[in-house]
């Protein structure tokens, strides 16, 4: 670095510290974005492609940051040559970096399925090509091309460019008039590939916590329903307790659904209903859509009653 050959010089340290607080944060925004649960693979080329752009202009116009570059007009015509130097081989670094691992061209794979998110107007052609390049053997393509016919029209409202790409296909499905099988296909397949791995450590990390070591005899169906509840649901405990109160399907079929009890622990705390009924506390929240109304209090396993009326 420049300020390596000048004694390390505070005000030059800052400078590079700027520019890096500036430059690495279009990769943060990039980083977020991807990882982000509303981000798709049809939005993956357009973000690449504008970092991209973001960072070549930034090198044509020798841009490193507003505060860089009022600082650099207070160097040293040396010190400013090697600044410019530095940052701009960054630049290019950085370009590069990114095009050996990443395909750019107007034709690679990510490029053609971009053409599917229904952000624009955008001729079959397009469209059937982006089908073909995923390798979709079971799209009738003549009955594609009658659906985008009949939804091309809609694509353009205001309320559908605000909208993310699946929230459009929602909006598309909900709103038609007419069943359209092959476009819910396309979409069923853009949005089951992921665009990093970020969705499968969060699962990971709340799959740690929900089958612990005190909860070892957890059947697999148990962990993977909970985790669906916890990933696909994100009201408040008692927001989705009246949710599932108002739904009467949901509890007949909780009702008429063969109990499973949950392992309860020796230690564990036991409920008593209004009814006199004692069970662990698993068990209560097994039985909450069996019994839907339930006034637990507080037992423990070794002694009597000890304390006033609690929620599970």
């Amino acid at each position: 670095m420049c300020f390596s050959d000048e004694g390390d010089s505070s005000d030059m340290a800052e400078i590079y510290f700027l520019f890096l607080s500036h430059t690495l944060k279009l990769f943060c925004d990039c980083i977020e974005a991807l990882e982000a649960k509303s981000f798709s693979i049809t939005s993956v080329f357009k973000l690449m492609s504008e970092l991209d752009r973001k960072l070549e202009r930034r090198h044509k116009d020798h841009f490193f940051g507003f505060a860089v570059n009022t600082k650099l007009r207070q160097l040293t015509p040396d010190q400013t040559r090697k600044c410019d130097v530095d940052f701009t081989s960054f630049y290019e670094r950085a370009r590069k970096y990114l095009s050996d691992r990443y395909d750019f061209d107007d034709n690679s794979l990510h490029s053609r399925i971009s053409k599917l998110d229904l952000s624009s107007d955008v001729p079959f052609e397009e469209i059937s090509g982006a089908v073909q390049a995923c390798n979709l053997k079971d799209i009738n393509m003549d009955g594609l091309y009658e659906e985008y016919g009949t939804v091309e029209a809609v694509l353009s409202s205001p309320e559908m460019q605000e909208a993310h790409s699946e929230e459009r296909y929602l909006k598309l499905f909900s709103k038609a008039d007419v069943p359209l099988p092959n476009l819910k296909k396309v979409a069923a397949y853009i949005f089951s590939i992921p665009c990093s791995n970020a969705h499968t450590e969060r699962v990971f990390s709340m799959m740690t916590t929900a089958w612990r070591d005190e909860r070892n005899r957890l059947q697999i169906d148990s962990v993977k329903a909970e985790l669906q509840i916890c990933i696909n649901f994100t009201e408040e405990c008692t927001a989705m307790y009246k949710v599932f109160l108002s739904k009467r399907q949901l509890l007949e079929a909780a009702r008429t659904e063969p109990a499973v009890m949950p392992h309860a622990s020796p230690v564990e705390p036991l409920l008593i209903t209004d009814k006199e009924y004692a069970m662990p506390r698993s068990w209560f929240i097994a039985c909450l859509s069996r019994w839907p109304v339930l006034v637990p209090k507080l037992y423990t396993a070794h002694s009597s009653y000890i304390g006033a009326t609690m929620t599970a």
